[in-house]
């Protein structure tokens, strides 16, 4: 279908009327936005590692000698006491054997006895004359090696007796068993692990710092433990212990952390840190909701004048506490968009419906 002329004329006239209008109307729609006054702070730096939560006292348990598990108290998730009694080995060999140190060591002290009693015959009658002085020096002779028979018997005893004792395991500290390599009945042989014994009582957060932080340790000024067994329960920390060699493979430096008022943790589990570092500085920090992303990475801001909205480029710096540093695009007690800056154009009217940061009163 062939249109006239004079019909293209017509609505090329009506396309030239309508375009101003809409500008014009979009010019005059006011929007509203919320605000927020930057100001220059303090700028902190903050890093966030994870970590994991260790005892200062763990030991693998076993006994100082050969035998047969008798007696098994515990088992895994026990919680103990130093002192209490973990685990028995059959000892009905060992108390027989005692049995006949004893009754050595009486035959001992009977034998000694005798050589003592009749060394101090001899005394009285070598004074006499009425034995000889060879004698005598047989009876001193008998006397002594009757006292070291009988020391040697008593000495025995004790051995026996120090057997039985160690056909027992006791807890050297309190804690927790978190691992069973016995049960009854088993042969086990010194120095084999039977349990595992960790203490809940002195627990620390290692961590390790790059070195790239190094520099930076002595401007920690706060540490927060978030476990990943209670993320909504953050834990102040403190440096306990750090180890200033670093390690080969991941070129950094182990930072050892203790909890301030002696929260629980978990032995074994995860923690992320947070080390936030004071910087001597300050800088214009503004909030993430106020920056709008260009597709060539770059970031921006409104800001307000009189009412009217105004693009700012602008050049970030690090992540700070309540938001991001601003080092090039702002200045001090700017009033910056953080609500509605989504639809907002260079040089629109805006109304400020309410302010942030500090409670500032909203613009008229």
């Amino acid at each position: 279908m062939t249109h006239h002329p004079r019909w293209n004329t017509v609505v090329l006239f009506i396309c030239w009327l309508v375009a101003p209008a809409e500008s014009y109307a979009q010019a005059d729609n006011v929007v509203p936005v919320r605000v927020e006054t930057v100001a220059a702070e303090a700028v902190s730096d903050s890093l966030v590692l994870a970590g994991s939560v260790n005892s200062l006292q763990r030991s693998e348990l076993s006994t100082e000698i050969d035998g047969r598990v008798n007696g098994l108290n515990v088992d895994v998730g026990s919680k103990v006491k130093q002192g209490d009694l973990l685990l028995a080995l059959d000892k009905q060999l060992a108390q027989q054997e005692l049995s006949q140190a004893q009754a050595a060591l009486e035959e001992a002290q009977v034998e000694y006895d005798e050589a003592a009693r009749a060394l101090a015959e001899a005394n009285k009658l070598v004074d006499q004359n009425h034995i000889a002085k060879t004698e005598l020096l047989t009876r001193e002779n008998r006397q002594l090696a009757a006292k070291a028979s009988l020391n040697g018997a008593k000495a025995n005893v004790s051995y026996r007796q120090t057997l039985i004792d160690k056909h027992q395991l006791f807890a050297p500290f309190d804690g927790i068993i978190v691992r069973k390599n016995a049960e009854v009945g088993e042969w086990h042989s010194r120095g084999s692990s039977v349990l595992t014994l960790v203490s809940t009582n002195e627990l620390r957060v290692d961590v390790f710092l790059p070195q790239e932080k190094y520099a930076q340790l002595d401007t920690i000024s706060s540490i927060t433990l978030i476990p990943d067994t209670q993320p909504d329960q953050p834990i102040e920390a403190e440096i306990a212990t750090f180890v200033p060699v670093g390690t080969e493979g991941a070129r950094s430096f182990l930072l050892r952390l203790r909890t301030i008022q002696n929260e629980e943790l978990v032995p074994g589990t995860s923690v992320m840190v947070k080390l936030d570092f004071a910087m001597d500085q300050e800088g214009i920090v503004v909030s993430r909701d106020a920056l709008l992303r260009h597709a060539d990475g770059g970031y921006s801001a409104f800001v307000v004048e009189g009412d009217k909205a105004r693009r700012r480029q602008l050049t970030l710096g690090k992540s700070a506490m309540a938001g991001v540093v601003v080092l090039k695009g702002l200045k001090a007690n700017e009033k910056v968009v953080i609500r509605g800056n989504e639809v907002l154009q260079e040089g629109q009217k805006v109304k400020v419906e309410s302010s942030g940061r500090e409670g500032n009163s909203a613009d008229n």
